[in-house]
């Protein structure tokens, strides 16, 4: 028994590494990935619910630090069903003008961080009840 929860253990901190920051919604999880010049946000509904596709989804940074995302806010026809959730597209560190970005030279550039909001909709499996659930928080990368 004690080697089974300890490679549960071990098997859940490996997930949450290669997930990157995860909040908890009252009835969904979202994971954020920094990859590929992509800020994604991924919705997981919980245990015996579903993803609605039918509701105004929407995912909103603010406070942004050294990121350059191309949009700040993202709605409904922003959503891919395939992550399931959201991508934010991110600009290269040196281009000038855009909030959030690293000078040229800094030898020591603080790290990224963003607030963001993400208005997701889960229901039952059979559609009968739907929820909407708000995950907020703050990420540092």
């Amino acid at each position: 028994m004690k080697l089974l929860t300890t490679y549960f253990l071990a098997a859940v901190t490996t997930f949450q590494a290669q997930a990157g920051i995860i909040s908890k919604g009252t009835n969904s999880t979202l994971s954020i990935e920094h990859t590929q010049g992509n800020l994604v946000f991924k919705i997981e509904p919980h245990k015996d619910l579903a993803i609605s596709h039918d509701a105004p989804w929407s995912a909103k940074l603010t406070n942004v630090n050294n990121l350059s995302p191309e949009a700040l806010s993202l709605a409904k026809k922003d959503f891919d069903p395939k992550i399931p959730g959201f991508k934010f597209a991110l600009g290269t560190p040196q281009d000038k003008g855009k909030p959030g970005t690293t000078k040229a030279g800094d030898k020591n550039p603080s790290p990224s961080s963003f607030d963001y909001t993400v208005t997701a909709f889960i229901c039952t499996v059979d559609k009968t009840k739907c929820f909407r659930d708000v995950i907020k928080g703050r990420a540092e990368l």
